[in-house]
């Protein structure tokens, strides 16, 4: 998963292949399977907050579930976990959590942020106080919450997912009886309204597969949808079914979350598109498991400072042997959700908190700064990050004697630390020994990065 945010799908209710009837029960159906998966979702009970509606003016939200929207709630989780183990038939178990919350959200929770070309107001898990000591747990989590936004002035799609993390509008599931004043409760009776749960499950399930989707070019998710909904008339559902057991096909490639993804093995891909010479070491580095998914191909391909930042923090994690959530609270630092104006990328905003990254043009004055995620990333760059990242890891980063590089004028200042720890700790050499040079302002490829931080020894 290029770890950005995707694109999550119209507001649209799918009306073919009608749904076998699905369990009354209050028990989320498990497989006996070896492979457990654990979702939660949590639903945010109460929203008090000024937003700012598409239009530029502010409004005052006070929002607080209703009884019925708490029974509706705790359904989802039924027929969704019923959905996923039927899909999987036993070979993975997937158990699904609800939280309902216990204090009001407020502003400070909620980013507005560009989704796509449009601004809506998002919420996620990890900037819920409550939940920061549960969602460590979970390999999924979806935030759903409402701002009883049904004119769409606040919001403008059902949700959006990314890494681990979804949020979904709850006036996606509701908004449709409340504008026609139809009872609610008419949704607790799933025998009369089963095409309106599939629309639901659609929801829930395309937003769940962003948090696992690898992206992997052209065989991404969406692409894939647009193949088989639009090209061989087949649902939504369905193609979400094949792409999550990686049995759907585009380009006459095979598309869809890998085996091995569920069953948590280790496998190598092909490294073809890898130097000769870092074969064994990106090979040894994905064995650790701190290699990112989206880094697995394309290997001499300039790495973008997003995929450098995301690496980082997965070393960070691999090396503590604890998620970035657990490193953070530990360290009692949080992610600023206002800090840069491009991103909202947890990893990226984790790597600020813990001085990884400082982004390229830092918030001043009430204005948010810029990460600039795309950019092309420099050898001085990853220097700087590196040591920076070894800092947040504990790791005595004090020796940065001067390694006597040749072209080291032509580094920015504030890189020429990260230079010489990098070199006096054998992390990064220089690209020519006579005369000895660093190249500075060269980019940096994926392989590159990934041979830098295995070559970190502590």
């Amino acid at each position: 998963m290029k770890r950005i945010f995707a694109l999550s799908i119209t507001l649209v209710m799918m009306l073919a292949l009608l749904l076998a009837t699905a369990p009354n029960t209050a028990v989320a159906k498990s497989a006996s399977a070896e492979n457990n998966y654990k979702i939660l979702i949590v639903y945010v009970t109460e929203v008090n907050a000024w937003l700012t509606e598409t239009y530029g003016s502010e409004v005052s939200v006070n929002y607080v579930m209703s009884e019925v929207e708490r029974r509706i709630c705790e359904l989802i989780p039924v027929y969704m976990s019923d959905y996923l183990n039927d899909w999987f038939d036993g070979f993975v178990d997937f158990s699904i959590d609800s939280y309902f919350t216990t204090r009001a959200i407020g502003s400070e929770s909620i980013i507005y942020a560009d989704h796509y070309g449009f601004k809506e107001h998002q919420l996620w898990a990890f900037d819920i106080v409550e939940m920061n000591k549960i969602i460590d747990d979970y390999d999924s989590v979806i935030t759903v919450f409402s701002m009883e936004d049904y004119n769409d002035v606040l919001h403008c799609t059902g949700g959006m997912a990314g890494y681990k993390y979804a949020y979904i509008h709850l006036e996606s599931v509701t908004k449709s009886f409340v504008i026609n004043n139809e009872p609610l409760t008419n949704l607790l009776d799933y025998s009369s309204a089963s095409d309106w749960w599939k629309y639901i499950m659609d929801l829930f399930i395309h937003e769940f597969t962003h948090t696992v989707d690898q992206n992997t070019g052209d065989l991404e998710y969406h692409s894939v949808l647009t193949e088989y909904t639009d090209n061989k008339k087949m649902s939504n559902l369905e193609a979400t079914r094949l792409f999550l057991l990686g049995e759907a096909e585009m380009n006459g490639k095979k598309a869809g979350i890998p085996i091995f993804f569920w069953n948590k093995q280790t496998v190598i891909p092909n490294l073809d598109s890898a130097s000769s010479w870092a074969h064994d070491g990106v090979r040894n580095a994905i064995t650790k498991g701190f290699v990112p998914d989206e880094l697995h191909h394309s290997f001499q391909n300039i790495i973008t400072r997003a995929e450098f930042c995301r690496m980082a923090v997965k070393w960070l994690e691999y090396r503590l042997g604890k998620s970035i959530d657990k490193i953070l609270a530990e360290k009692g630092l949080s992610r600023d959700l206002h800090v840069f104006g491009d991103t909202h990328d947890p990893d990226i905003l984790a790597a600020y908190a813990l001085g990884i990254t400082s982004g390229t043009l830092a918030p001043a004055a009430g204005k948010a700064g810029l990460f600039t995620p795309n950019g092309e990333f420099s050898r001085e760059q990853a220097a700087t990050m590196i040591r920076n990242t070894c800092k947040a890891a504990g790791m005595d980063v004090s020796n940065i004697t001067p390694a006597g590089f040749e072209d080291i004028s032509n580094a920015s200042n504030w890189a020429v630390d990260g230079i010489n720890f990098c070199y006096a700790n054998n992390i990064m050499i220089g690209t020519r020994t006579s005369p000895l040079q660093f190249s500075p302002k060269t980019t940096y490829t994926r392989e590159q990065s990934i041979m830098t931080f295995n070559n970190i020894e502590w």
